[in-house]
């Protein structure tokens, strides 16, 4: 998504990690899965994305990202 939330993309898990790095207007990401520490150090090191939405995350917290998990979601 962009920083006014139109979906730029639907990708397949497995082809994320190359189109997050292609694509340099992201703002936010919404992944059906876990957050993996290696995805978002890719993230941090190699993009502009503020957010990221997924079912969990093994890392919970980031200087450089806001990540919210659906029991985030819960607690609005």
């Amino acid at each position: 998504m962009d920083e006014n939330f139109n979906i730029l993309n639907k990708v397949p898990v497995d082809k994320l990690d190359e189109t997050i790095l292609k694509h340099n207007n992201l703002a936010c990401i919404v992944k059906d899965g876990i957050l993996t520490r290696e995805l978002l150090e890719e993230i941090e090191k190699s993009t502009s994305i503020k957010y990221i939405l997924c079912i969990d995350s093994i890392q919970k917290s980031s200087n450089k990202v806001k990540i919210f998990t659906i029991s985030d979601l819960d607690k609005v």
